[in-house]
């Protein structure tokens, strides 16, 4: 029996955006940047695909929408680890304004400008 395209799709992304988050993690960039373009790909494939409108079963659906839910995940846990890769390189460039200098003026409680 053939899995369903749509599910083979889904798994490919949960696995590519898996590895995404592991090169982010290694802080590879040449790695990263393959597994951007082909996470890419495997996207426009799966928006291709999911036009299909063969009925799915509901063992097909709660497999898709379980595969989703840890995409899901991992695209929180990636977009974390990136903000702070980014972080990290904010404070070690030298002459670089800081990210926190550059927030909007506020007030204090006592109603003045924060500078």
């Amino acid at each position: 029996m053939s899995i369903d395209p749509r599910l083979q799709l889904t798994r490919e992304l949960a696995r590519v955006t898996e590895e995404q988050l592991h090169a982010a993690r290694a802080l590879d960039g040449a790695t990263l940047q393959k597994l951007n373009e082909a996470r890419t790909e495997v996207v426009f494939e799966l928006r291709v695909a999911m036009q299909d409108r063969t009925p799915m079963s509901a063992e097909l659906r709660e497999a898709i929408a379980a595969e989703a839910k840890k995409i899901q995940i991992l695209d929180r846990r990636l977009s974390s680890v990136s903000n702070s890769v980014v972080a990290m390189v904010d404070r070690m460039i030298p002459g670089q304004p800081r990210r926190a200098s550059r927030a909007p003026a506020t007030y204090r409680p006592s109603g003045h400008m924060r500078r």
